[in-house]
């Protein structure tokens, strides 16, 4: 979904899991399901906290990840901030199709 957002190697999940636990120091993931099919897992989770200036911290989706002789190969996150407050379902869908919301 953000092909610019990619990229490959240890260093930048190391770097980008640093971040995390940095910035939300009480961090935490829940799983709420998973599927497994071979190579491939899903995992449904959500990731809350408190961010370091007292914001609320509450990213929810999807990863789906390569696992290959017990080690991540590759994943991919579909994760998104929870909203609160927006547009309704049928607003969405009127401004996905091209109209206005």
């Amino acid at each position: 979904m953000h092909p610019s957002r990619s990229f490959v190697g240890i260093a930048p999940v190391r770097s980008n899991w640093e971040k995390f636990f940095a910035a939300i120091p009480d961090i935490h993931i829940t799983v709420s399901r998973t599927a497994c099919d071979g190579e491939e897992v899903w995992v449904e989770q959500s990731m809350t906290g408190t961010r370091l200036g007292g914001a609320a911290h509450d990213l929810r989706g999807v990863m789906v990840l390569t696992v290959r002789d017990g080690l991540v190969r590759a994943n991919s996150f579909y994760v998104e901030p929870v909203e609160r407050a927006g547009l309704t379902n049928d607003e969405t869908i009127r401004m996905y199709v091209g109209g206005q919301p």
